[in-house]
């Protein structure tokens, strides 16, 4: 469907929107690219989608990136320990803390934002996300500077220092 839909652009009223790039479902972290332009302006912007949780595998992930932060943050249910402890205390185990899938996840992340803004070097562009697609698009908008809005992601406050 999404393949269909690339050879298409849509559009409402002086605005149009195309998608400028996909990534097959099952990918962890999958990106659809959209590009909006407003007719007679040259410059768009290209909103860069990322996948939420949707099958067991993706919930298998979104455990294996946010797990030590639930751990924290249920603890902290039964003794305050995130307002006992410092912040860098916190830091510096998840930063210790195995990084299995997030390599691969950002590295994709960097490389289609790189491909578009060599094809569109004038765009504004924006990561956005739900769920594990929301979390992954704030750490990775951080990480690479790049505006991010998330929706319902696990662990924003812990995740920069997760995640970089």
């Amino acid at each position: 469907e999404v393949c269909n839909a690339m050879q298409q652009t849509f559009s409402i009223g002086r605005v149009s929107a195309k998608i400028v790039h996909h990534q097959e479902y099952y990918k962890v972290g999958r990106i659809i690219a959209t590009r909006f332009v407003q007719q007679d302006e040259p410059l768009g912007t290209t909103v860069l989608a990322i996948k939420g949780s949707s099958t067991p595998y993706d919930f298998f992930v979104d455990a294996t990136l946010w797990a030590m932060i639930s751990v924290f943050q249920a603890m902290s249910i039964l003794v305050p320990i995130l307002d006992q402890m410092p912040n860098w205390v916190f830091a510096l185990v998840l930063y210790l803390f195995p990084h299995w899938h997030e390599r691969e996840i950002f590295e994709n992340i960097r490389d289609v934002h790189m491909k578009l803004t060599r094809l569109y070097p004038n765009d504004e562009f924006v990561l956005t996300g739900h769920s594990l697609g929301g979390g992954i698009a704030i750490a990775a908008g951080g990480r690479y500077s790049v505006p991010a809005i998330g929706f319902s992601g696990p662990g924003s406050h812990f995740s920069r220092w997760r995640f970089g």
